[in-house]
């Protein structure tokens, strides 16, 4: 069957990599490796931020064409949501051999029902194993690919995390939170915690579009109603939603109100490098 996956030019991959702050030896590419995919998998979380401020600002839908994705996130060094970053990502992969696509994923954060596909992420196949990951769902993500061996907990960076294998080719993503010393309520919390449920199947790009249309030309989406930026940091994260900042640094989460627009504009340019 024909698909609707596009491939990077050579050009292209390395610019990504000039983006992710990644070298290349020689003229080739690295070969496809879990070395390889957890090392972009890291920069792309600390280099690119997951962003919804076009859609915040100009109430328009998103593109998910390729070169519209490539032009935005890597030549105007912007960020993006899931159905961007991560579409752009998958594009790399498969560009650089690796045997990829994207899947559909329920956002659960803690909550026991059964939520809508709203987002979406990736599954890898290295030497007969199955991986997960994803670029597009900000700080709190794994920072590394998760092995599909359901019930096998993972130890990626300071976090913890693993598969359960559900029902018809779900998949439950857990994660260990720790808990921390201030005040932020959200962080305060302890244990086990499902983040994502996720399916193992590959879906076509184009699954994407009305989902895409919906959470971004809905007036009642979260998207077009809150500021939302977030990016990984080498032991925490950073995250602003509407005007509140917030610093997890070495476990310690801090907060702060920003005091108007202009406040947040050089909070997101220096901390997020965004400038509108």
């Amino acid at each position: 069957m024909k698909t609707t996956y596009e491939v990077l030019a050579a050009e292209q991959i390395k610019a990504y990599f000039n983006r992710l702050g990644i070298s290349i030896e020689g003229d080739g590419f690295p070969e496809p490796s879990i070395g390889l995919l957890n090392q972009l998998i890291e920069a792309h979380q600390k280099t690119i931020p997951f962003e919804n401020l076009e859609v915040y600002f100009q109430k328009l839908p998103l593109s998910l064409e390729m070169q519209d994705l490539y032009e935005k996130i890597i030549v105007r060094k912007r960020g993006g949501y899931c159905f961007e970053l991560n579409g752009l990502f998958i594009c790399l992969l498969r560009s650089l051999g690796f045997d990829a696509w994207s899947c559909l994923c329920r956002v659960i954060r803690g909550r026991d029902m059964i939520r809508p596909v709203s987002h979406r992420g990736n599954i890898i196949k290295i030497e007969g194993k199955l991986y997960f990951c994803d670029v597009g769902f900000g700080g709190p993500m794994s920072c590394h690919a998760v092995l599909l061996e359901s019930g096998l907990h993972q130890q990626i960076g300071e976090e913890e995390f693993w598969p359960v294998e559900e029902e018809n080719g779900w998949w439950s993503l857990m994660r260990y939170k720790k808990g921390s010393q201030d005040d932020y309520d959200a962080e305060k919390e302890t244990g086990e915690q499902m983040e994502l449920m996720f399916q193992s199947a590959q879906a076509d790009p184009v699954d994407f579009i009305p989902l895409n249309l919906f959470l971004t030309d809905n007036p009642e989406s979260l998207f077009r109603s809150a500021f939302i930026a977030n990016i990984r940091t080498d032991h925490g994260y950073r995250n602003i939603q509407d005007m509140i900042f917030t610093v997890k640094e070495n476990g310690v989460v801090t907060r702060r109100e920003l005091s108007d627009e202009e406040e947040r504009m050089k909070v997101l340019k220096t901390y997020f490098d965004i400038v509108l």
